[in-house]
């Protein structure tokens, strides 16, 4: 059987704290990806899902590329046992760096970082900028509140109604037919790829608020949250949740929070309201929240 695509982007976990099943399929990707022949792009981390991952495949004679920030390049968080180790200078860069080199997206289970780029991904393929088969491996239902809350936000006529037909969803590993993921027809080569780290990095205090749940809010909201749990920023995130349409989001955040995916205190880093002023009095009350990523996330 002719294998239609070369490599594969992986976006999930580096949580070392997850159910076990997480990592069985996260591994059980990576010795599929390798018999097929097809390269695994990936963040480089090796903790986690991202290091059974990347088990799979280098244990079966698979290749593998890492895109990791220069500054973390000699961390011991870093794989450096793999085919190919990338630094690139920020966060943004890694990112788009692990888009191009992928013939198709996969979205394991993972927390605010995941859906960040997940979500990217599903915004940009809506503009046309890209044709890239996106598939979400709803291992356990995981992400199956992200789905509500796109199905809530479509019926609410919030979200355009194809929102949907942009990716695909398969409840485990074991149903990936590589063989059927065909590659891209529309090149890389576009001028701008849209994205928010710099409205989110200005030089200003303001709060960053949401209250409309569209594609590009939403993913705006999770490059937020990760950047702020990375510390990259300071900037209040708030929530005007006045007729629940968040509601949905928020119990996948939950979802993450309990399966260990974002620590608990990773709750705390958007403030969510009903009301305008209810929201605007809580985050001026707000206290800083510094995450330990190597104690609470990471893990061993």
């Amino acid at each position: 059987m002719t294998i239609k695509i070369d490599s594969a982007t992986v976006y999930l976990g580096s949580s070392g704290y997850a159910r076990p099943i997480f990592y069985d399929q996260a591994y059980l990707l990576g010795k599929k990806l390798a018999e097929q022949g097809v390269e695994l792009i990936f963040g480089g981390m090796n903790a986690g899902s991202m290091r059974t991952l990347c088990h799979g495949v280098m244990e079966n004679g698979g290749k593998v590329t890492g895109v990791i920030p220069t500054k973390i390049r000699d961390s011991e968080r870093v794989y450096h046992d793999i085919t190919k180790l990338i630094d690139v200078e920020t966060m943004w860069q890694r990112k788009k760096l692990m888009f191009d080199l992928g013939d198709c997206l996969i979205m394991m289970p993972g927390g605010y970082g995941s859906l960040d780029e997940g979500l990217e991904a599903v915004y940009w393929k809506a503009l046309g900028l890209h044709d890239k088969d996106i598939i979400f491996v709803n291992i356990d239902e995981y992400y199956s509140p992200l789905f509500k809350f796109i199905k809530d936000s479509i019926d609410n006529g919030i979200m355009d109604q194809n929102t949907e037909s942009l990716f695909s969803v398969i409840n485990k590993v074991e149903e990936i037919d590589i063989s059927k993921i065909t590659p891209s027809h529309i090149g890389l080569q576009q001028d701008h790829y849209p994205h928010f780290e710099d409205k989110i990095f200005a030089p200003v205090k303001t709060p960053l608020i949401f209250d409309t749940p569209d594609l590009a809010s939403c993913y705006m909201l999770m490059t937020a949250l990760v950047t702020k749990q990375l510390g990259a920023h300071d900037r209040a995130i708030g929530v005007l949740n006045k007729k629940g349409q968040f509601d949905a989001l928020i119990d996948w955040v939950k979802v993450a929070a309990k399966e260990r995916f974002i620590t608990k205190h990773c709750l705390g880093l958007m403030t969510i309201r009903k009301t305008e002023r209810g929201l605007m009095n809580a985050l001026e009350r707000k206290e800083h929240i510094v995450i330990d990523l190597h104690r609470d996330k990471w893990g061993k």
